[in-house]
């Protein structure tokens, strides 16, 4: 019974974190109106299995990196409360995955609904 609560903890950790996330990180709430718009028009367009995969696998690697970005950008503002040289680099390397994961997700979207879009 320990070990499932104890499991059951971790989520309640993880759910915390994202809603904390979520309320305070502009760009996590931009992301997720985007997977918002993605997911509505999936189902307009009647996204094959494969295609739906894609479009998960690339949205989960935006959302993702947006919140590792985010525990990113608060450990080095918690060690370094001032402007320094370090966690100014650290901070744009990590805001550069997120750039990155975002740029694949909309290759990603271009070959699945950029011919929808065409035909339409």
């Amino acid at each position: 019974m320990k070990a499932l609560r104890r499991f059951l903890w971790g989520f309640e950790v993880a759910i915390r974190g994202f809603l904390w996330a979520l309320r305070t990180q502009r760009h996590l709430q931009i992301h997720l109106l985007a997977l918002t718009v993605v997911t509505a028009s999936g189902l307009f367009f009647r996204l094959s299995p494969g295609e739906w995969l894609a479009v998960a696998l690339a949205s989960g690697f935006v959302i993702g990196t947006e919140l590792l970005n985010t525990a990113v950008e608060e450990l080095c503002n918690h060690l370094w409360p001032h402007p320094h040289p370090l966690a100014a680099r650290i901070k744009d390397v990590a805001a550069a995955a997120v750039l990155f994961a975002a740029l694949t997700a909309l290759v990603v979207g271009m070959i699945i609904f950029g011919p929808r879009l065409v035909s339409m």
